[in-house]
């Protein structure tokens, strides 16, 4: 990508980052917004988006384009945690939040390391283009986007009324409750520091 489109290293920083600057700006309103559709329907579209955006970035023909397609793309994936939370509310009892919790963070970091460790691989095999290494990439989002659709369920009804959950998203008072929260910022400020150490050390790599 850097002899492609000569980018200077404040460049590449830029492109390494912008898929979480999206988040800074935009986490709470997705997630209040996100919040008043089905967690399926949610999921589904945050997929299918994202892997258009690749198909995006591997066809740009300029690096504003690469750069807006992953800015977009980042926005997508932070889009699929609200819909997460709902799920494992609708599934799981309270007592086992936190297990399912650390399993998902299991997933997330074998989904990552594995990306990472694979990568290279898969750009030999594409005889070191990129760009056909972005669309193997979003072909395989593009299949796990049916395979959602397919087999994906909600569960209704589970813990509280249906006038509950329509009117719990929408509440104004909700995230100034949130906010009243010590633990709340506690955990805040302890991921802002992971997500610092995580992303100096991806803009290294």
């Amino acid at each position: 990508i850097t002899e492609d489109f000569s980018l200077s290293p404040s460049q590449q920083g830029i492109l390494g980052s912008i898929a979480l600057w999206g988040n800074v700006i935009l986490a709470i309103p997705i997630g209040w917004w996100t919040a008043r559709f089905g967690p399926k329907i949610v999921v589904s579209v945050a997929l299918f988006v994202s892997g258009g955006l690749l198909f995006l970035g591997g066809w740009s023909p300029i690096f504003s384009v690469l750069l807006v397609a992953r800015l977009l793309f980042g926005i997508t994936l932070f889009a699929l945690a609200p819909p997460g939370a709902l799920l494992v509310q609708q599934w799981f009892p309270q007592n086992r939040i936190v297990t399912v919790n650390s399993i998902n963070s299991l997933f997330f970091g074998i989904m990552m390391g594995g990306g990472l460790f694979l990568t290279p691989f898969i750009l030999e095999l594409a005889n070191g283009q990129w760009r056909i290494t972005f669309y193997l990439f979003g072909a395989l989002v593009l299949f796990l986007t049916v395979v959602w659709m397919l087999f994906a369920r909600e569960r209704r009804n589970s813990g509280r009324s249906e006038i509950q959950q329509e009117e719990l998203p929408q509440s104004a008072g909700v995230l100034a409750g949130a906010l009243k929260h010590p633990d709340m910022w506690v955990a805040g400020f302890g991921m802002v520091g992971a997500g610092l150490v995580w992303s100096a050390f991806m803009n290294f790599f």
